[in-house]
C-alpha cells in the first residue's frame, strides 16, 4: 500500500478505496430455509487525474494496482483541486452482533419471526421472511486525507398471501438499518398483517381526482421517484432532465423541503464520506417550494459547475461511481395526521407504495401501491381499495400539498438502479402529504 501510494503521489489529485464488503442472506418459507452468503468483494481502486480525465484501476490484488504503468499518464489535471489534511474514522456501533450467533442461532431467530406472524391470520396462505446482513468496511487515501469506515446494516422483510372464498391479495413489510441484531427487534408487523387481510375484500376505486393524503412510505416513493435521478447531475449533462430547466424556481408549495442525506444516524442508505472521498452532510434539493439543489459526484462536480456534494457512489470497487441518491425525503412539517384526515370530506389515504416509474425529460410520474384508505366526512371508514395507481405531472402534485404532517418516517428496504444496473442501497421517507392527486 504504501508504495503504491508514492507512486501515486506524483499526481495533481489521486485517491485510494480499499473495500471489503460482507453479508448473508435466510429465506424462511413455507417448505424450507435457505442461508446465501453474499458474494465477497475485497480490493481496491486508484483513481488518478490525468489531463482532462480520470483514469481508475480497480483489482483484487495490490500488486497488480502496483505494476500499472502509473509513470505513462500526465500527472497534471486541468481543474484545481484544494482539500485540506484530515482524519476521521467511523464504526457504527451494534449491541448484537449479527456474524457472533451461531447458524444455528440465526435459523431459530427466523423461525420465530415465521411462527409470530403465522400466527396472526389463519387466512395467511404461504408466507416468506427474509433477513439480511451487510457489512462494508472501507479506507481512503489521499495524501494526507485518510478515512475509514464500518457499516453494518441488517434487514427483516416479511411477504404474505392471503386466500379466503377464492380471493387472494399480498402485503409486505420490513425495515432495514445501520447495525446489528437489535434492528429485527424493532421490526412490527401487526397494523400490516390486519391490512393484508381486509385486503381480501377490497375493490378498485373510482378513478378521479381526489383530496389525498400520502402515507410516510407513499411520500417517499414520491420523493424518490419525483427528484431521485431527476436531480442526479450527470442527467443534467445528457440533457435528460427537467430540473436542469427549473433550478432556482418555483416547483411546490411552500411548505415543502426536501433532503438528500446520507448523513442521518442510522439510517440503512447513511455513510461517513462517499465512494470518492467526500464527507457527507444533508443536501437541500427543495427549499419551502423552490428547487435549489442538486446531487453531483466528483466528475459531476468538475464538469458542471454546480456544489459538489457526498453523491458519489459505486455499486463496489469494480464499478464507476456515479451521482446516486441515499436518503431522500420530504421535510416534517406542522400538522397533526388526525387533522389532516378531519380536513377532507371525501378522499383517500394512500399506503403501502409497491413500485414508481418517473420520466425525468418530461416529469411525469406514475406510483403505485397497495391500498387506499377511503376518508368520508373527516375520518377513516376502514374501506379499503387495491391496487392503486396515481399519476400526474410532478410539479402539479408538488404545489397542491396543502398539509405537511409534524411526524416523519425512513423507510429502508429499498435498493436502486441506474439504468438498470449499478444498484446501490437507498431509503426514502418523510410526513404525511396532503396534496390534490389523479387516482385510479
Amino acid at each position: 500500500m504504501k508504495a503504491l501510494e508514492k507512486r501515486l503521489s506524483r499526481f495533481d489529485y489521486w485517491y485510494i478505496l480499499r473495500e471489503k464488503r460482507i453479508g448473508q442472506t435466510i429465506i424462511k418459507s413455507n417448505d424450507e430455509t435457505n442461508i446465501i452468503p453474499s458474494k465477497t468483494v475485497n480490493g481496491a481502486v486508484a483513481s488518478v487525474c490525468s489531463g482532462k480525465r480520470i483514469v481508475e484501476i480497480a483489482s483484487d490484488n495490490m500488486e497488480y494496482l502496483n505494476s500499472f504503468d502509473w509513470e505513462s499518464l500526465d500527472n497534471k489535471y486541468e481543474y484545481k483541486i484544494d482539500e485540506k489534511p484530515e482524519e476521521l474514522e467511523l464504526v457504527i456501533p451494534q449491541t448484537k452482533e449479527y456474524f457472533e450467533e451461531s447458524i444455528k442461532d440465526r435459523v431459530d431467530l427466523i423461525d420465530d419471526i415465521w411462527q409470530k406472524i403465522k400466527k396472526c391470520s389463519k387466512k395467511i396462505l404461504f408466507l416468506k421472511v427474509i433477513i439480511t446482513h451487510n457489512r462494508l468496511s472501507q479506507q481512503f487515501i489521499s495524501g494526507k486525507r485518510r478515512f475509514a469506515q464500518i457499516i453494518p446494516r441488517t434487514g427483516v422483510m416479511f411477504s404474505a398471501v392471503f386466500y379466503d372464498k377464492g380471493k387472494q391479495k399480498m402485503i409486505f413489510g420490513g425495515t432495514e438499518q445501520q447495525g446489528g441484531l437489535e434492528v429485527i427487534d424493532r421490526f412490527e408487523y401487526d397494523q400490516r398483517i390486519a391490512d393484508g387481510e381486509r385486503l381480501l375484500d377490497a375493490e378498485r376505486v373510482n378513478p378521479g381526482s381526489y383530496d389525498a393524503i400520502f402515507s410516510p412510505e407513499f411520500s417517499g416513493i414520491f420523493a424518490h421517484e419525483a427528484f431521485g435521478h431527476g436531480t442526479e447531475a450527470d442527467l443534467f449533462e445528457k440533457d435528460r432532465s427537467m430540473a436542469v430547466k427549473y433550478l432556482g424556481r418555483k416547483v411546490a408549495s411552500s411548505l415543502v423541503s426536501l433532503y438528500d442525506s446520507p448523513s442521518l444516524a442510522g439510517q440503512a442508505a447513511s455513510y461517513l464520506f462517499d465512494d470518492e472521498g467526500m464527507i457527507s452532510s444533508p443536501t437541500k434539493i427543495i427549499d419551502k417550494g423552490i428547487l435549489v439543489g442538486a446531487l453531483t459526484n466528483f466528475d459531476g462536480w468538475i464538469h458542471n459547475n454546480i456544489k459538489r456534494t457526498a453523491n458519489g457512489r459505486r455499486e463496489n470497487i469494480f464499478h464507476k461511481a456515479y451521482a446516486r441518491m441515499t436518503n431522500t425525503y420530504f421535510e416534517k412539517g406542522e400538522s397533526k395526521p388526525v387533522d389532516m384526515i378531519s380536513s377532507i370530506d371525501n378522499g383517500l389515504m394512500l399506503c403501502y407504495p409497491t413500485n414508481g416509474m418517473e420520466d425525468p425529460k418530461g416529469w411525469g410520474i406514475q406510483l403505485e401501491g397497495l391500498a387506499a384508505k377511503e376518508i368520508k366526512s373527516g375520518r377513516l371508514t376502514g374501506k379499503l381499495f387495491s391496487p392503486v395507481i396515481v399519476t400526474g405531472f410532478v410539479p402539479d402534485l408538488l404545489k397542491s400539498i396543502s398539509m405537511v404532517s409534524d411526524k416523519m418516517q425512513i423507510d429502508g428496504l429499498g435498493y436502486c438502479g441506474k439504468g438498470n444496473k449499478e444498484i446501490v442501497k437507498v431509503t426514502d421517507g418523510g410526513p404525511y402529504l396532503k396534496l390534490k392527486a389523479i387516482v385510479a
